[in-house]
């Protein structure tokens, strides 16, 4: 099979922890608890909700407003002392998720002084016209020419959480969940029937303006993963020990508490993420590919019993998206207030991406977006930006080869 060039994936949903950046102007916790019903500052302004609007344990709920739109909601002040104390958590709406979310997140945080400690959850949502309820039944259904790989039994009885409809027209409305566990799910459905009783409008305008058929069915496969998934994978630093030959291998936080040449002897294990996902690239298809094929690995994976020894058999994907997306732009869906701050965003990341990879395709979408949208400008300030910082990341690694070499400590 070769990997599939339509389709479109997205944060379908997303949920961080907050704290306080250090030195900050304003305690926000502090300042919630006066019971005040609205805060504003700078672009942003909370308006406080009930209890009842929201379903969580927190005492005080806020409405997130960037320039007139609405973003999400933050809680504070969880009725359990010792969960999330003196964090903030933000939940942001689902419509937000799909009208270029980042500049919106980006102000909130600046304009209330606050930054990410990590997230308590995001859904990778990919949709596409590839009918993976279908396949995933005809494999799942045939133990006798298929292997089932995400559980590592050899019992061919094995059964997966299932839930739907199915109508005396003979048409079927069903969700399967092949992998469910307190880190990650997994799940498949049809998503045009979904949005029959959603009312979610947006995501079938979001879904016609990035090339998908409306008039056919669109099938989604989505990841949900928590904290404890991120936790499994967190990011390391490891080096080998010149004395005793073996691996040394430090976390983050020990990691960023060596000097600078000390930790020019380490190097980041690859297979490993950050524990907080970058919010600032959520909006970059590429980066949310790699998190999503990181993660759902072999979670719906089948394979032919053409050999008599498992692990040769000839392998099944589900859904082969490859290693990179095609660069189509993302549209937006409307031209909200926060328009302006998205294409910003937009252009900061195709513009960081061509400098770090020297893909031309990067650039020349850059441009072709700037010039649809009248913002050579703005995309002439960028680049001019991202060249200056890299003229002095250039003298700064040439004057960190010209130091001389720094023993190994140990």
């Amino acid at each position: 099979m070769s990997p599939l060039t339509q389709y479109t994936i997205n944060v379908d949903s997303l949920s961080y922890q907050l704290r306080q950046r250090h030195a900050a102007t304003i305690d926000l916790l502090k300042v919630v608890t006066e019971t005040s019903e609205t805060i504003t500052r700078g672009n942003t302004k909370l308006v406080l909700m009930s209890r009842y609007d929201v379903s969580n344990n927190y005492r005080f709920n806020y409405q997130v407003i960037v320039n007139g739109t609405d973003l999400g909601y933050i809680s504070a002040h969880n009725i359990s002392p010792m969960v999330g104390r003196g964090l903030l958590s933000f939940t942001l709406f689902n419509q937000a998720l799909y009208t270029g979310f980042v500049g919106m997140m980006e102000q909130f945080l600046t304009d209330f002084e606050l930054c990410p400690v990590n997230v308590t959850k995001i859904d990778i949502a990919v949709d596409s016209h590839v009918n993976v309820v279908e396949s995933f039944i005809t494999y799942f259904t045939q133990p006798d020419a298929y292997h089932y790989l995400y559980k590592s039994t050899g019992s061919q009885n094995i059964g997966i959480n299932f839930a739907g409809k199915q109508y005396r027209s003979g048409e079927q409305s069903i969700t399967l969940s092949p992998a469910i566990s307190k880190d990650k799910k997994f799940r498949m459905y049809n998503k045009t029937e979904e949005l029959k009783t959603s009312g979610k409008q947006y995501i079938t305008e979001y879904h016609e303006a990035n090339g998908l058929d409306i008039t056919k069915p669109i099938y989604r496969v989505e990841l949900v993963l928590t904290n404890e998934a991120f936790k499994s994978k967190e990011l390391s630093f490891s080096r080998v020990n010149e004395s005793t030959g073996e691996i040394e291998t430090l976390s983050k936080y020990e990691y960023e508490q060596l000097p600078d040449d000390v930790q020019a002897g380490y190097a980041m294990n690859p297979d490993k993420f950050d524990s907080t996902p970058d919010y600032q690239r959520l909006g970059d298809s590429n980066y949310l590919l790699s998190v999503f094929n990181k993660y759902s690995q072999g979670l719906a994976m089948f394979a032919h019993r053409d050999n008599n020894q498992r692990t040769r058999c000839t392998k099944i994907k589900l859904l082969d998206l490859g290693e990179a997306k095609p660069l189509i732009p993302v549209k937006s869906i409307t031209q909200n207030p926060t328009y302006q701050i998205s294409m910003v965003h937009t252009f900061k990341t195709l513009v960081r991406s061509y400098y770090a990879t020297n893909n031309e395709l990067y650039l020349s979408t850059a441009q072709l977006l700037a010039k649809e949208h009248n913002q050579e400008a703005e995309l002439a300030k960028q680049l001019d930006r991202l060249a200056h910082y890299r003229h002095q990341y250039q003298q700064w690694h040439q004057a960190q080869q010209q130091r001389p070499a720094v023993s190994n400590p140990l």
